[in-house]
């Protein structure tokens, strides 16, 4: 059996090595960025009993009876194409409620979305595009939160969105 020359080992090993990363590495990788709850900003923190930025994220009371817009940035990559976006966020009482989300690429608003009922307790939404948007601006989420019969404490942990790679 004839060996091989190190010429001919140094030209198949990258080839066997680029020919592996190729067939397996998916064909529509995407990659989540994701921003910590304290970028949040509170747009009427009158409304509110106080707003504290604590390690686990954004945290806020709404007073009895009040809305309230909650603003997040999340820096728009390279690539733009934004599939979805996630939240994360606690309310501690009934009365607590988000009403909707928009979603904004810079200043012009490109979606809004009614959330479901907000439970008591830890919840999570997805908001799926339905396909890929472009975004040019920089991608902003916007929650409008309330309150009714009673004041409501607001958590807010993570805010994230899944780009297209």
């Amino acid at each position: 059996m004839k060996k091989l020359s190190m010429n001919t080992l140094r030209i198949l090993l990258p080839l066997c090595l680029v020919g592996t990363l190729w067939f397996t590495v998916p064909a529509h990788a995407g990659f989540w960025v994701d921003m910590h709850g304290t970028s949040g900003r509170v747009e009427s923190p009158g409304n509110t009993l106080g707003v504290k930025y604590r390690g686990y994220g954004l945290e806020f009371t709404q007073k009895l009876n009040t809305k309230n817009w909650v603003h997040f940035q999340i820096p728009t990559t390279w690539s733009g194409n934004i599939r979805s976006v996630y939240v994360q966020y606690y309310v501690d009482s009934a009365s607590g409620e988000i009403v909707q989300f928009a979603i904004y690429n810079g200043r012009k608003k490109l979606k809004t979305v009614a959330a479901p009922a907000t439970a008591v307790g830890w919840n999570q939404m997805q908001i799926d595009f339905g396909g890929y948007l472009y975004f040019t601006r920089g991608l902003g989420v916007s929650m409008n939160v309330t309150a009714a019969g009673e004041d409501a404490r607001f958590i807010v942990s993570d805010v994230a969105a899944y780009f297209k790679d």
